[in-house]
């Protein structure tokens, strides 16, 4: 394992992954496949395939770990809802954003049930299901729970990451016509990461890229061109 980690860290992602592959064929012969230790390789092996492009294999692992995840450790076990939501990352990075809403879903409705409506967990995994039901077009569900999540992030740490939640919600009011809020939102959001991230960070410039499109749907091309 600390090998493995090794090979990440340096970011040498094929010798990770030979690493994975053969600490997997061990365990399975070994220990067995629905064992915590051989689904924690696996998820493992999964991360790295996703970063070498090989994206298929990455999403086949990751629906398994979770099929094996939810047998084993529970579907309410910290480590299963880890591993539903780095398959919700592999569904949208595949276009299949509808898939990753169902299993979005059910990891909200978990973390609301062990955690609480206003944990930063559960603030969390609302705002990566508001962002899916804008992306398939469920504007007025994305709506609210994206509003719901902001003020929840708004009453808890001073520190807390808002900017993950304003830049859908900016956009889900500019998908509603609403440039005004949408223009508000964005411009605090650019600000925050510009703080927070510096001026070149790739959220930064795409939060201020988000800006610029309102404006220049407002007709104001001079505050676009700027942003």
């Amino acid at each position: 394992g600390a090998l493995v980690f090794d090979e990440i860290h340096l970011g040498r992602y094929a010798e990770a992954q030979k690493l994975c592959d053969e600490a997997i064929t061990l365990a399975k012969a070994t220990i067995g496949t629905d064992q915590p230790e051989t689904i924690a390789i696996m998820s493992r092996l999964a991360t790295i395939d996703w970063r070498l492009g090989r994206y298929g294999d990455a999403l086949a692992l990751d629906e398994e770990t979770v099929r094996l995840s939810k047998a084993v450790l529970g579907p309410d076990h910290p480590d299963t809802l880890d591993r539903m939501g780095q398959l919700v990352d592999s569904y949208c990075g595949f276009g299949r954003v509808a898939d990753a809403a169902k299993v979005e879903e059910e990891v909200l409705a978990i973390r609301k049930a062990k955690l609480g409506p206003d944990h930063p967990k559960t603030i969390n995994a609302m705002a990566i299901l508001g962002l899916c039901y804008s992306k398939v077009g469920r504007i007025q569900e994305s709506l609210t729970l994206l509003e719901d999540a902001l003020a929840k992030a708004r009453r808890g740490p001073s520190n807390a990451d808002l900017g993950h939640i304003m830049v859908p919600l900016g956009d889900t009011y500019r998908a509603l016509g609403r440039y005004d809020d949408a223009v508000k939102l964005l411009s605090e959001a650019a600000d925050l990461r510009k703080t927070t991230l510096g001026p070149e960070h790739s959220d930064t410039l795409y939060a201020r890229d988000r800006l610029a499109m309102c404006y220049y749907l407002l007709g104001r091309y001079a505050d676009a061109l700027k942003t």
